[in-house]
């Protein structure tokens, strides 16, 4: 009986690794767009990182309809939050597909894990609405979700996941440490408003950029609500 369910759970696990290995290679298949603010200042040297941030805040009005729209779940908070990103960098990048880093949720158990970064690929469609969007979004962070432990980093580079968006209540920032994105979109939810503190690098962007980012951010959450 033993051996039984020993095979059995052997070839349970070497389906699911081969059902991830066939997600990400369809998911990230042809040309990965470089889903980023354009920057300020020329990249001349790709290790070079000077680390600033500036906060602003979702609160009042703003937070009480994100948490309506949320119905007070931290996961479907960050789904909001994260097809609000897409559509920036939409925007800003006149790009319909779009990809932007995230991280696994929180672990219960600690230790080493094959992978902790998921790029989520979306496109934007013509005429699409924020509704479908969500729905998209959503879609797309759960079934990352569910094929998380694969070796992901193989198929993108750093380029690739020049944005990235976590949410302090489900997600551990240490996670991040394989890419180091251009810009992060850090949020932590409180009872009486969401926070997102944006981490850039300084030689890339000078503060009035991430001024302009976080009025643009801020203004498409509070029209998508």
């Amino acid at each position: 009986m033993g051996n039984k369910n020993y095979l059995e759970d052997t070839l349970a696990a070497v389906n699911q690794n081969l059902k991830e290995k066939d997600y990400w290679h369809d998911k990230l298949s042809g040309s990965l767009p470089e889903s980023r603010i354009p920057y300020d200042y020329r990249k001349t040297d790709p290790g070079k990182y000077n680390l600033a941030s500036m906060e602003f805040l979702f609160q009042g009005e703003v937070f009480s309809k994100l948490m309506v729209l949320s119905k007070g779940s931290d996961y479907t908070l960050n789904i909001v939050l994260a097809a609000a990103l897409v559509i920036l960098l939409h925007r800003y990048t006149n790009h319909k597909d779009i990809i932007i880093g995230a991280t696994i949720y929180r672990q219960e158990n600690g230790g080493e894990f094959l992978n902790t970064v998921l790029p989520l690929r979306n496109l934007i469609k013509v005429g699409m609405t924020f509704k479908e969007l969500l729905l998209e979004v959503r879609e797309t962070i759960i079934e990352a979700s569910e094929n998380q432990n694969y070796p992901i980093l193989r198929l993108c580079h750093n380029r690739t996941l020049e944005t990235a968006i976590l949410l302090e209540n489900i997600h551990e920032r240490r996670f991040l440490k394989p890419v180091q994105p251009g810009i992060i979109f850090y949020c932590r939810k409180t009872n009486d408003s969401v926070s997102v503190i944006l981490e850039y690098n300084a030689y890339l962007y000078p503060q009035a950029t991430l001024q302009r980012i976080s009025k643009h951010y801020f203004n498409l959450v509070d029209q998508a609500v």
